[in-house]
Formats: C-alpha cells, structure tokens, sequence
C-alpha cells in the first residue's frame, strides 16, 4: 500500500478506537504453525542456521540504524538486566523495528513474537525463524507449546521482544492501549518488562506530503513483578506502568498531551 493509504487507515482506526487493528492487510501467504512446530529450533542444522542468521540480523540493525540515523536514549538501563531474562516490549512502528531493537540490545541473545501472517515461506522466512521469531497461533496446542518455549527461553537469560500494541502503524507517534500477553508471560516467569519507545523527528517533506523521519528508541527502566501482587494485579499493574512510560515519554518529547482524534460522528 502507499504510505498515504496506511496514514488514513491509521486516522480512521484512531478514530473508531480501533487501536490493535491491521492499518494495511497482513501477508496471507504463510507458513502454517503446527502442533510440532519446533519453537526452540532444537538440532545441529538449526542451530547452524541460527549462528549464520543472527549476525546477518545485527548487520541489518546497523545498517536500519544508520539509515534512520537513529539515536538511543536509555542505555544504562540495559544494565539492570544484563544477567537475566526479560521481556521487552515496544510500539510497533516500521517493518525493520526487530532490526533496530537487537542494534540497541547489542550482544544478547534476542527472539520475537510475531503474528503468524509474518511466518512467511522460502528463504526469508527461513531467515526470520533462524534469527528468532516465534510465530503465535489460534490453536491452543501451539500456544501451549510456545509458551512452554517462551519459558525455557527466558529461563536461559535471554529477551523477548512482544509489541503489546498489536498491530504495525507505520511511524504512529502516539502511545496505543496495551493488550496483557507480554505481562502476563513476564509475571508467569517472573521477570522484568524493559519498555521501549519509539518517537520521531521529520527530516525531509517528500511531494506526498510526507516526511522521512529520525528514529529515537528510549529504553526505560525494568518494570519487576510485585510480590505482594497477585496474578492478576501484577499483570494490570505491570501493563499501566508499561503504558504511562510510553505516555510520559510521547507528551516530554513531542512537548504536548496524549489526546486522540475525535471519534466519528
């Protein structure tokens, strides 16, 4: 789709309140998650596979960053989980936001959930799996199997990355409502969310009125599950912690309130 198209289908879900919708239609040419979908990528091939996807991955973050001429903000709150596992979980906002989240995540070791419309056949999508993804499913089995994988992952002290927003809207600025899966593994596992923020600044008006931009990713401090919580209260407070760092962040950047458009009529 033209970025003109997307940028009114983003006005008319902002609009109807429609937050976690599709701004423009997901692949439908996919591979099809199975029960025996292996998640951990379990094997001597697989694993070569990896260790020759995964800095053709970080090349790609550098080279995305570079483009963007991205600039990080937060860095020294990597530190806090340097010896753990994590979740992080960012808006979604271009097509490559993986890429540049493992350029600022550096060395460690990081794997994505992604829509199963994003477990593509052929080669690239060989390479999305051998890099990390990890593709949801509408089939209780294979979602029981990768969450059984989601756990051993962060038990091996590695990251997550989850976009609690949803859907991709292409260079969204604002903050979107938060759906609970990312903290809802994170207190299942007892580990820290680090949120991450993508925010803009226009460079060059192209002749569809619409600016290139310079990424900046914030990294927040961790947000920790709460003891004395339960279940149900760590994931809620974990999610309005998660969401007010994306809110404070937007409003102290862009130096104005979160406010949405009118809904219609």
């Amino acid at each position: 789709m033209k970025k003109t198209e997307i940028l009114s289908n983003i006005e008319r879900l902002e609009r109807a309140r429609d937050f976690h919708n599709h701004a423009q239609p997901p692949n439908t040419v996919i591979k099809k998650v199975t029960p025996n979908y292996d998640y951990l990528r379990k094997g001597f091939f697989k694993q070569l596979g990896s260790r020759f996807a995964i800095p053709i991955f970080s090349l790609a973050g550098l080279a995305c960053s570079n483009y963007f001429q991205m600039k990080i903000i937060g860095k020294e709150n990597l530190k806090e989980i340097k010896n753990q596992g994590a979740i992080v979980t960012t808006n979604h906002i271009n097509d490559f936001d993986c890429a540049l989240i493992k350029h600022a995540v550096k060395h460690r070791r990081i794997f994505y959930t992604v829509g199963e419309f994003n477990n593509y056949h052929g080669f690239f999508g060989s390479l999305l799996r051998a890099a990390g993804t990890l593709p949801l499913s509408d089939s209780p089995q294979c979602m029981k199997n990768l969450t059984n994988a989601i756990g051993q992952i962060l038990q091996d002290k590695n990251i997550i990355v989850f976009y609690p927003e949803g859907a991709l809207w292409w260079c969204y600025e604002k903050p979107r409502p938060l759906v609970s899966g990312a903290y809802h593994y994170a207190v299942k596992n007892n580990v820290p969310i680090l949120p991450i923020f993508f925010t803009f600044i226009n460079k060059r008006k192209r002749k569809n009125g619409i600016y290139t931009k310079k990424f900046v990713l914030h990294i927040g401090k961790p947000i920790y599950p709460d003891p004395k919580l339960n279940q149900k209260e760590n994931i809620k407070n974990m999610m309005d912690k998660n969401f007010e760092f994306n809110k404070t962040t937007y409003e102290t950047f862009y130096n104005r309130k979160l406010e949405y458009l009118p809904p219609f009529d």
